[in-house]
């Protein structure tokens, strides 16, 4: 059988994938042929006669000659290529969009699906934040999509895949200057993909007299499995080209108790003092004395915070509180000692203090007001919302300010941990514009990350929240761990639902030993009945590589803290997860989740319906939370989790 999919390129752009029958080991080469250069396998996964373009900012007119196409045999299965455009002019070249590919998708049977992060959730903004669809994969042929700039930091790799042929992987390699954007769409009885340099902040990239433009290094990957085999694949292709913090991270190790989930205080989420904070460490470290232990002080800790005794007017912000330079950038009332004083007493309960940060400012905060000129600008009349403001790394001054808020936090303060909160959206949201224009938005969000990177100590960390991470890998040069779904907050029902929809997707995007994924807290809530409790954590164990829990500890009931002390004593650093679905399909609620780590392979049963659910055990297991072992068969009660090790030593 031959031919399963071909993309057929059109003049001057001769492009083409093919996918031919399987073969137990696929082969791919490459070749130069008189029409372009040539990716093919006799396993039948190609790009045929690829010429890529460029578009001057001047122009406006694609352009074909003076471009090198590069090609380089990875693997069996996996080949790089990129392009090269070298400036011979007299003045500088302005790049307006660089295409690398460009083709028709020709199908020769049905079946064929594309996979994307962003058919599951898309990140916009300035349109009202997510949007989600409850899948992952559209049939190829009813695909008309631009995929790749979603603002939640998604995968950066496209799939197309049939249940019988295998799974192709278009992925890149790199993210130094632009991520990948795919753009799909049907034309007459054909559809037609185009592959780019997506870049964000400048309106063109600049390549000077007798410089040149390397494009992002692209990769094409044949796996004979599904998507989880092509996703093996990448990972092992990019752990031999990029050093992950994550790798060799406290945090795979570690207990982090954090201030905001599962807090019961008046105030809420935001209700923090150095006497909470500090009694909580002396119980993190009475519960886990063999572990590294961390306590993170989140939101609520900045000036003027106890001014504001509800949550009905509270909004996340901080850089504005290091403002002007010298004044105290924390609540007097709140730690009246200082914030290098709680920094102290966390370590002298035997703990390592870490806080919560965002680069997010007040529009109409001192520091705004002062400096408007350093304000990040979007296109037209566009504004980060009535409220938020964000500052124009681009601009010296501003890069200055920002390394100072850093050497406050972690030089004078003493904070050895950091979670980065709201920081994606001066890189990542595309009517962004730089005030100067010689980086794009990548290389700018790189440089940030970068500069705070040198302030982190050897046992420190960063960790990331919003905006959520959906697996992309290239933020691990600098974070030791990221997100992957929204806030579990109080743990009520609805949230852990919203929460595990995110995980079932997100977490099959990660390894667990390059960029750490963070299923956000657990925790035990005192008014849900003890299944939902057991649910919400499972699942976080399961689908993560960080333990965070939450709750006021020293106030923990006795069936509370055995809970917790389960959770924890469980984490052990993992590899890698894998959401089994034999009913729900991608974008569900995972009912059966596996996860590999070094000391064997456990499995989640989890049951989110009102009504008992039975299964099949693989032999004699023993529950971790009740400590029960079943066999044969077991009855999930409703609303309910179990959790058991398969594999490895008992």
């Amino acid at each position: 059988m031959e031919n399963a999919v071909s993309v057929l390129g059109k003049d001057p752009l001769h492009s083409s994938v093919m996918i031919r029958s399987i073969l137990p080991s696929p082969r791919l080469i490459s070749s130069k042929e008189k029409r372009g250069f040539r990716i093919w396998s006799e396993a039948g996964i190609g790009l045929y006669d690829g010429r890529p373009a460029f578009i001057e900012a001047r122009s406006g007119n694609g352009i074909t000659s003076e471009i090198e196409f590069e090609t380089n045999q990875l693997t069996r299965s996996a080949i790089e290529f990129g392009i090269r455009i070298p400036n011979r002019r007299l003045d500088r070249m302005m790049l307006k969009e660089i295409c690398v590919f460009e083709g028709a998708i020709r199908e020769d049977e049905s079946g064929w699906q594309v996979g994307h992060c962003e058919l599951f959730k898309r990140e916009r903004y300035l349109d009202g934040f997510s949007t989600y669809t409850g899948g992952f994969f559209r049939p190829l042929r009813n695909c008309e999509e631009d995929f790749g700039l979603s603002e939640d930091l998604p995968f950066p790799g496209i799939f197309f895949t049939h249940p019988e042929r295998g799974t192709l992987l278009l992925a890149t390699l790199s993210q130094d200057r632009c991520k990948p954007f795919w753009q799909i769409r049907r034309t007459g009885r054909g559809t037609r993909i185009r592959i780019l340099d997506g870049f964000s902040g400048i309106p063109a990239i600049p390549v000077p007299v007798g410089g040149q433009y390397d494009s992002e290094r692209h990769v094409a990957i044949f796996s004979t499995g599904g998507v989880e085999g092509a996703i093996d694949q990448y990972y092992s292709l990019l752990r031999k080209r990029m050093e992950f913090p994550g790798s060799s991270s406290v945090l795979r190790e570690a207990v982090i108790w954090g201030t905001w989930n599962y807090n019961p205080r008046p105030r809420g989420f935001w209700d923090v003092t150095h006497n909470f904070v500090k009694a909580n460490a002396r119980e993190l470290r009475r519960m886990f004395p063999d572990r590294p232990r961390y306590v993170m002080i989140d939101d609520g800790y900045q000036r003027g915070r106890s001014a504001e005794p509800t949550g009905d007017n509270w909004f996340n912000s901080a850089f504005e509180s290091y403002f002007p330079e010298g004044s105290p950038a924390h609540d007097k009332k709140l730690f009246p000692a200082g914030m290098r004083a709680v920094a102290r007493d966390i370590q002298k309960m035997g703990c390592e203090p870490a806080i919560w940060v965002t680069p997010r400012l007040h529009r109409i905060s001192e520091l705004a007001q002062t400096h408007p000129e350093w304000l990040l600008r979007l296109t037209g009349e566009e504004h980060f919302g009535p409220r938020s403001a964000y500052l124009d790394y681009s601009i010296p001054e501003v890069r200055e300010f920002t390394k100072g808020v850093w050497e406050r936090i972690i030089c004078e303060w003493g904070f050895r941990g950091i979670k980065l909160d709201f920081w994606t959206l001066p890189f990542e949201i595309p009517q962004i514009r730089y005030r100067n224009r010689e980086l794009t938005a990548i290389q700018l969000r790189n440089q940030f990350l970068g500069d705070l990177r040198q302030y982190i100590p050897a046992d420190g960390y960063i960790l990331t929240a919003v905006a959520t991470s959906q697996g992309n890998p290239f933020p691990g040069r600098f974070l030791d761990s990221a997100r992957h779904s929204c806030d579990v907050g109080a743990g009520t029902w609805e949230e852990l639902c919203e929460v595990a929809r995110c995980l079932g997707v997100s977490s099959s995007m990660f390894r667990h030993d390059c960029l750490l994924a963070d299923s956000d807290s657990f925790g035990w809530r005192t008014n849900s009945p003890p299944g939902h409790n057991r649910l919400g954590a499972t699942m976080a164990l399961l689908s993560g590589a960080v333990c965070e829990i939450g709750g006021d500890l020293p106030s923990c009931s006795k069936e509370a803290r055995d809970f917790i002390l389960r959770g924890v004593n469980f984490f052990r650093p993992a590899k890698k997860t894998r959401v089994l679905r034999e009913g729900t399909g991608w974008g569900g609620l995972p009912e059966h989740v596996v996860l590999e780590r070094e000391d064997g392979t456990f499995e989640g049963i989890l049951n989110w319906t009102r009504y008992p659910r039975e299964i099949t055990l693989p032999g004699k297991v023993r529950d971790v939370w009740s400590g029960t072992i079943h066999q044969d068969k077991v009855l999930v009660p409703p609303q309910d989790a179990i959790l058991f090790r398969t594999s490895g030593k008992r």
